[in-house]
């Protein structure tokens, strides 16, 4: 079972304190991402919504010191939510999004959400873009990653991983798989759970998607 812990999130940061002697390498956190390329009316893109799946150790974490609903809708959780993306957007909540070849910034995340799906933690949330992009006039690629490395974000499962909102927009969206040098990932592999990749390193594992329209 993957396992997260984030030194760029204000809650996440605690859980360092948690890691074991025998965590050696990079990446030494995990997340399960599924997103949504939220269109309006015009067929222009004006959000992101994403749904992170966070592993069983955060989970774990977390829910020491939360008393957990089991309604799944903890007002604890809600606020975790809340203090943790106030803190990633610093971070531009880990998503580099680009319309060709610069990037959008975001406003601010007004819409999220937490519970459980089984036994491990999610948080969801829409990331408005701070302009709207046109797909069939600007090259628009998206990724979600931490620089550092630290924390794993990959897509979930065929089918479920990536949505555009509405489906009849005509455009299509493909993830392209990371495909880093051996040595990169031999440089990754070398890392202590102490010891930082650099501020780019995280962006050589994403995965890439790329919108098309016709």
């Amino acid at each position: 079972m993957r396992r997260l812990t984030a030194s760029l999130l204000l809650a996440l940061s605690l859980a360092l304190a948690g890691l074991t002697p025998s965590a050696k390498a990079h990446p030494h956190a995990w997340i399960d991402l599924k997103s949504t390329l939220i269109f309006d009316e015009d067929g222009q893109i004006v959000a992101v919504e994403m749904y992170w799946l966070f592993d069983d150790f955060y989970t774990a974490f977390v829910l020491e010191d939360i008393e957990y609903a089991t309604d799944g809708k903890a007002a604890a959780l809600i606020e975790l939510a809340g203090a943790n993306l106030e803190n990633l957007a610093e971070y531009g909540y880990f998503a580099d999004f680009q319309a060709d070849g610069e990037r959008v910034t975001y406003g601010p995340v007004e819409t999220y959400d937490s519970g459980m799906e089984g036994e491990r933690l999610w948080m969801s949330f829409v990331v408005p873009l701070s302009r709207p992009v046109d797909p069939r006039e600007e090259r628009v690629t998206f990724a979600v990653y931490d620089p550092t490395y630290y924390i794993e974000i990959l897509y979930v499962a065929e089918g479920e991983k990536l949505r555009l909102s509405p489906e009849d927009t005509g455009c299509t969206a493909q993830i392209q798989p990371p495909n880093p040098d051996p040595e990169v990932v031999a440089f990754a592999a070398s890392l202590g759970p102490e010891e930082s990749g650099g501020d780019s390193l995280g962006l050589l594992f994403a995965e890439t998607v790329t919108v098309e329209c016709p």
